[in-house]
């Protein structure tokens, strides 16, 4: 196996630190400009590809779940149940017509569901119930204009950074950008601001560190260090929660809250029976230092993590620059 610092010299070789590349007019592979900050990452993620279990799990629709969309092919389940989708939104009275032999939800039109990807998202979301899907994708629209429009960057939001309740550090093993959350921060927030924080941090992971077809997903981590029982900010992380299950329809890969008091867990599982099952799935609560270690350790080179979580890297106390921390490799 060719050594790391092998590879990545043999990478830099004509490489002009100009932050472009062949193919950056097409948008789908990183650059300077997007917001790459260190040339070694940006040259990984040109060379990297997700391992399979990372794109896509299952056989059939039932047990299905796909994790990366872009424009990679689907199965034929799923392009069925699209199919089948836009034959059920014509029997509830949505007007659907039928273009280059693909039928057409004419309500979509114009909105982020005439992409067919992003249909299948919200199908997947809702465990493939049309009923369902159909209802949150309506409400999606509405949230999105009420939500994604506003480019105000207010004095709130600028204290809210600038404090680090919410920052990115790194990527985890598969180039997800990793958000962790400080909870000591977290416990003052209200729900409106908190979904503001997830909001814009997410729009800024979408906008410039994913990259399509190779990482389309986020690693969260909440740390409740420095949280006591009577101040555990259970109802936040909910909101936090709901809020990407939501409206950002596979976008997490999974969510570590660590550092919990021991009680914990007992109010998380009453609080998170109003998540889906699949969102419940992706969150673990780390209640020991050990649990910590070999949980993020099995998803996390050190090279990416905090001294605080087990990393090697030093812990974060200026937040004043509000960019994402872009670190060098190794990362898997």
């Amino acid at each position: 196996m060719e050594n790391p610092a092998d590879y990545f010299n043999r990478l830099l070789e004509g490489f002009t630190g100009s932050g472009t590349t062949d193919n950056d007019s097409d948008g789908d592979e990183p650059s300077e400009e997007e917001g790459f900050g260190h040339p070694l990452e940006r040259l990984y993620l040109q060379n990297f590809f997700p391992p399979p279990e990372a794109v896509h799990s299952g056989s059939r629709l039932a047990d299905s779940t796909r994790h990366i969309f872009g424009d990679l092919p689907l199965e034929k389940y799923e392009t069925e149940a699209l199919s089948a989708f836009s034959t059920f939104c014509h029997e509830e009275g949505t007007l659907v017509i039928e273009v280059d032999d693909k039928l057409e939800i004419v309500e979509f039109q114009g909105t982020c569901f005439h992409d067919p990807t992003n249909r299948l998202r919200f199908l997947q979301g809702n465990q493939w119930n049309f009923a369902e899907a159909l209802k949150d994708m309506r409400a999606h629209i509405q949230w999105r204009s009420a939500n994604l429009h506003d480019k105000r960057f207010d004095d709130t939001l600028n204290a809210l950074l600038t404090k680090g309740v919410m920052y990115i550090h790194g990527r985890d093993k598969c180039m997800r950008p990793i958000i962790v959350c400080r909870g000591e921060a977290l416990v003052a927030l209200s729900s409106e601001d908190a979904t503001r924080l997830i909001v814009h941090t997410m729009q800024l992971c979408i906008d410039r560190l994913f990259v399509k077809n190779k990482v389309e997903q986020v690693h969260v981590i909440v740390d409740l260090c420095g949280v006591s029982f009577f101040s555990m900010p259970t109802s936040v992380v909910k909101d936090l929660a709901t809020t990407l299950e939501r409206n950002f329809r596979a976008r997490l890969s999974v969510c570590h809250i660590i550092n919990a008091p021991t009680l914990f867990w007992a109010i998380w599982s009453v609080t998170s029976i109003f998540l889906s099952p699949g969102t419940q799935q992706k969150i673990k609560v780390l209640t020991t230092e050990e649990e910590m270690v070999t949980e993020l350790s099995a998803k996390i080179n050190k090279s990416q993590l905090e001294h605080k979580f087990g990393g090697e890297c030093p812990n974060l106390v200026d937040f004043a620059s509000q960019s994402p921390k872009s670190l060098p490799p190794p990362y898997n």
